[in-house]
């Protein structure tokens, strides 16, 4: 099958996913098919199309002219770039691939509800970094190493978190929980071996985006909480999905 046509046919599995997202957390919206995520009016067919359904618009809703969401469009071209990745290389094995899908699925709706609610349910990423570890030697993958990574990543970012704490006991703190479980899930998905290979690309983002932070918004910008989760995430999912041992 031809790599472009996967791209296209995972770009609806974005559009879901940003939709579990936001059923996942508390965004209060009407996500019925074919009615405007802005105004709730019923919107023609073609509009609805993933991706090309706002390039149609011009980035516009044709019923209210509002903005349309760019975190819809970020999952429908994470949902495609995440297919092709994955099929690309062939021979991979059916739980392999299960196995990186999961990794691609959880690291793009953890992202998705970071960015938007800054804040991430524990309970999902918990039970998505048990499966995975279940996954592990059906993937090929040496389940002490991700034992291991999960463990490290933790124990990392938790200290991370409670050095954030001490340095800013006023709030709010550079870290939350929500990274600390982040951290593990990717220690689980990348193995202690590639541990530092799968956080530090999310870490550099991280900080690349707090400095442009600082120097558009400058003494604002040092009281906003951003979500560091999310970067995390993007991280990883370049690191281990899209260039894997790059």
């Amino acid at each position: 099958m031809s790599l472009v046509l996967v791209g296209l046919l995972a770009l609806p599995a974005g559009t879901l996913l940003h939709l579990l997202a936001m059923r996942m957390d508390r965004w209060r919206v009407d996500v019925r098919w074919l009615r405007c995520l802005g105004c709730g009016r019923p919107v023609a067919w073609w509009a609805a199309l993933p991706l090309f359904g706002a390039l149609l618009q011009r980035g516009r809703a044709g019923c209210c002219r509002r903005p349309l969401d760019r975190l819809v469009l970020l999952g429908e071209v994470w949902a495609a770039l995440s297919a092709v990745a994955l099929l690309a290389p062939g021979g991979a094995s059916l739980w392999h691939l299960v196995r990186d899908a999961l990794i691609a699925t959880t690291c793009l709706t953890t992202a998705l509800i970071d960015w938007r609610f800054r804040h991430v349910d524990p309970r999902w990423l918990s039970l998505a970094t048990l499966v995975l570890l279940a996954l592990a030697p059906a993937a090929g993958a040496a389940w002490p190493d991700a034992a291991l990574g999960l463990l490290c990543g933790a124990a990392l970012f938790g200290g991370f978190a409670r050095l954030g704490a001490a340095l800013f006991p006023a709030g709010p703190t550079p870290l939350g929980a929500g990274d600390v479980f982040i951290a593990a899930f990717i220690g689980a998905a990348a193995g202690l071996t590639q541990l530092a290979l799968a956080l530090l690309p999310g870490m550099l983002l991280a900080g690349a985006y707090a400095a442009w932070l600082m120097l558009a918004r400058r003494a604002a910008a040092r009281r906003r909480v951003f979500a560091y989760g999310a970067w995390l995430c993007l991280g990883a999912w370049l690191a281990l999905v899209i260039w894997p041992g790059g």
